[in-house]
């Protein structure tokens, strides 16, 4: 449109001028010929003299601190993601000795872009102690609240790896009567079988729930039965939609997970005074229980970001004088925009971040197993690579 505008706006009458060609690509070649640069947002955060001043503050009072041979934790928060959005997978085109389909990938898919599966958790972790087999690692506390459920629900997916889960919606689980072939099985003992088949754990045993629909009355109305433990398929009979009466197979049976109203269940929960002031306190006693050896008269020094999720001006007050109170910690809030000055955003998170990725990529969706892989990841990590971050 700008190309034909200026050719029209360039016409002059009785002349006859070349018409003049204007696209994405002439313009990217003219660019590229002028030696242009491109540049994209800066995301870093903007730092005036009065931040860099109160950066090199706090990175000389750690120093000393470390220099006196102190005690010094650092805390922190992060969502978790099964993948990355940074992360690119790449892939080359098939080789000849490579048999057909080697080139095919399987690229990941998110339901929602705007509300993808997340956890945040709150870290703890110091420098560590190779003397006392302490690896640094203090706590990792999941940002949620146990509720209870307001109203019975079924849940279809269950296990922890996805590929399982569709094998159970697909019916799967029915092969482990075909296996033994015996209709005198009772519900209970089915549910062990399916439990060894598929390593459920107990919970999730004591939770199986077996229903069945049949029709009732003149319209033939559906309704819901429940198999209790005790029973069996032998007798049970069911009406189908057409009216017809036959035996009940495990065919006619679903399978699911079932939590009566009233079951704890762990709920997500954002960062705010609420949670700080009732969870500060845990952490300065898991900083003491991990590291017995030190003494209570000593001193021990957390770092942690002032971010306006960790409460109002009162619950920072409040939870500070409770920490130093009771356990002898002092928090020291780390400058403005400088998140490198916190051992766990120089390196702790992005480690726990990769082993989510590898270990997750089989795993359900759901905001309960991302939390048990990041709990594995974090129990993962080893003492080396905590030191190597506070040698930087």
């Amino acid at each position: 449109d700008l190309a034909a505008h200026m050719n029209l706006q360039s016409n002059a009458e009785g002349e006859h001028r070349p018409s003049l060609e204007l696209n994405k690509y002439n313009l990217y070649r003219w660019f590229k010929k002028n030696k242009g640069k491109e540049k994209r947002p800066c995301e870093k955060p903007l730092l005036t003299t009065a931040h860099k001043e109160a950066r090199v503050a706090h990175a000389e009072r750690i120093q000393a601190l470390r220099n006196e041979g102190k005690i010094i934790c650092y805390l922190d928060e992060k969502w978790f993601y099964f993948f990355s959005h940074r992360c690119k997978m790449k892939f080359l085109p098939r080789a000849e000795f490579e048999p057909e389909g080697a080139e095919r990938i399987r690229v990941r898919r998110v339901i929602s872009r705007r509300h993808p599966v997340k956890t945040m958790f709150m870290g703890v972790i110091t420098e560590p102690i190779p003397e006392q087999n302490f690896d640094g690692k203090i706590s990792l506390l999941r940002l949620s609240r146990q509720e209870e459920l307001a109203k019975g629900t079924h849940r279809y997916r269950f296990h922890i790896d996805r590929e399982i889960n569709n094998m159970i919606k697909s019916g799967d689980w029915r092969q482990v009567q075909d296996e033994f072939d015996d209709p005198t099985y009772t519900i209970s003992e089915i549910s062990a079988m399916i439990s060894l088949r598929y390593e459920l754990e107990a919970d999730i045993e004591r939770a199986l729930c077996f229903t069945y629909t049949t029709h009732v009355g003149e319209r033939r109305t559906e309704k819901k039965k429940k198999l209790l433990d005790h029973e069996t398929f032998q007798g049970k009979r069911i009406v189908t939609v057409d009216g017809i009466e036959r035996a009940l197979t495990i065919d006619d049976v679903e399978l699911s997970c079932y939590y009566p109203r009233g079951t704890i269940v762990e709920k997500e929960v954002s960062c705010d005074s609420r949670f700080m002031t009732e969870n500060l306190p845990k952490v300065g006693a898991d900083i003491r229980l991990k590291m017995p050896w030190i003494a209570a008269e000593e001193t021990i020094y957390l770092v942690m970001d002032n971010a306006g999720g960790h409460g109002t001006v009162a619950a920072v007050e409040e939870y500070t004088e409770a920490l130093r109170r009771d356990y002898n910690v002092q928090i020291i809030f780390q400058a403005a925009r400088s998140p490198e000055v916190n051992a766990l955003d120089l390196g702790v998170w992005m480690s726990v971040q990769h082993h989510v990725e590898n270990i997750h990529r089989t795993r359900a969706r759901d905001p309960d197993s991302l939390a048990a892989t990041v709990q594995e990841a974090w129990d993962s990590i080893p003492a080396s690579t905590i030191t190597k971050i506070f040698n930087r």
